[in-house]
């Protein structure tokens, strides 16, 4: 009975000196993203729906949500009060993890991709109430529909089935109502220029179109989709069947017409300042603590909802037309005024929060 004793003693004095508080806190940081207002529509190879988007009043500009938006970041930096800007991204300005050769894409439309940004590494403490981003082209997934007037003749199209070793029927294939991926580029690199708006019409396949703005009756400017990867050369701009749909004008955002070519001069944008009205915004600051001696959750929330809009045009029955949810494009010709209503995208609104245990 007294070794009995003895060894419950013995096991009792181990529990208290080597024990587990179940009460005792854990430490530390958690990083999460969630995304909101997303459309229906993923990107699934099995379905062609609609992308999302809701109606607008006419004195509105009517809005789009895609279904899938990405960016191609160069830089994220995130702005610290007294103006320090850290970089998430690349942290050795001198040697660049990502550029615009090598951009970091991320699809905000996801709720694991976001969280690439944020890292213990490059969240200093500290309170944070803004950004900046350089990037080279958004990527968005929208339900389009493609208006062609009779003179079309899509010889680009042709081509690019041939090379596929795809017979394409142009007339079924480009009157389907599908959600198709567009990029929307806001800096230059090889044949794209700042503003281009390009789409792609072969699922999987690595083929993107320039989009004619007006069609003349003549050789070389009846076709409205203009392959890239057959171009030798970015279309030249300017009037008539040269010019090509595109994005918003403001020149004191995109800088001198003539220089829509160089990449020397970066577009960024921030919450510092308003130019292009991107609705930049953080919707408000948050804080890194100093001592991590709570658990801590960081929240990333990317909102996407309308970051597709349009300027109205003068004339409401011009052949442009947001219906439906779905997008209407096509090319100048005669009376029809398809593509030229402004494409205007937004950025995503973003919210970080930090929260404890």
């Amino acid at each position: 009975m007294l070794k009995k004793a003895l060894v419950f003693l013995a096991a009792g004095m181990l529990l208290l000196l080597f024990g587990c508080d179940p009460a005792e806190k854990k430490t530390g940081v958690e990083f999460k993203a969630q995304a909101k207002n997303l459309s229906a529509v993923q990107e699934d190879e099995t379905r062609d729906s609609a992308a999302s988007s809701r109606q607008m009043e006419p004195a509105e500009s009517p809005a789009i949500t895609p279904s899938v938006y990405k960016i191609a970041l160069v830089n994220f930096w995130l702005l610290k009060e007294g103006g320090e800007a850290v970089n998430l991204i690349n942290d050795n300005a001198s040697q660049p993890t990502y550029t615009e050769e090598t951009p970091l894409i991320i699809d905000f439309t996801s709720n694991s991709d976001p969280q690439k940004l944020l890292s213990l590494d490059s969240l200093a403490p500290g309170t944070y109430t803004g950004y900046r981003m350089q990037f080279l082209y958004l990527e968005m997934q929208l339900a389009v529909a493609f208006h062609l007037p009779a003179i079309a003749e899509e010889t680009d199209l042709d081509i690019v089935g041939s090379n596929l070793g795809e017979n394409i029927n142009i007339e079924d294939y480009i009157d389907l109502r599908l959600s198709r991926k567009f990029r929307l580029y806001f800096n230059a690199i090889g044949k794209y220029w700042k503003k281009d708006f390009v789409v792609q019409l072969l699922k999987n396949r690595d083929r993107w179109f320039w989009l004619r703005r007006e069609l003349e009756d003549r050789d070389n400017s009846r076709n409205f989709f203009i392959s890239v990867r057959n171009s030798e050369r970015h279309p030249p701009g300017g009037a008539g069947p040269d010019s090509i749909v595109n994005l918003f004008c403001d020149e004191e955002f995109w800088g001198d017409e003539e220089l829509i070519d160089d990449s020397s001069t970066p577009i960024i944008v921030g919450t510092d300042s308003d130019s292009g009205g991107l609705d930049v915004t953080l919707e408000k600051k948050f804080t890194i603590p100093q001592t991590i001696d709570k658990l801590y959750t960081i929240t990333m929330t990317v909102d996407v909802k309308d970051t597709m809009t349009f300027g109205l045009p003068e004339d409401l029955n011009a052949g442009v037309t947001l219906k439906d949810g779905v997008l209407n494009l096509g090319p100048g010709y005669a009376f029809e005024q398809y593509g030229n209503i402004g494409l205007h995208p937004m950025v995503p609104k973003f919210s970080i929060v930090v929260t404890e245990e």
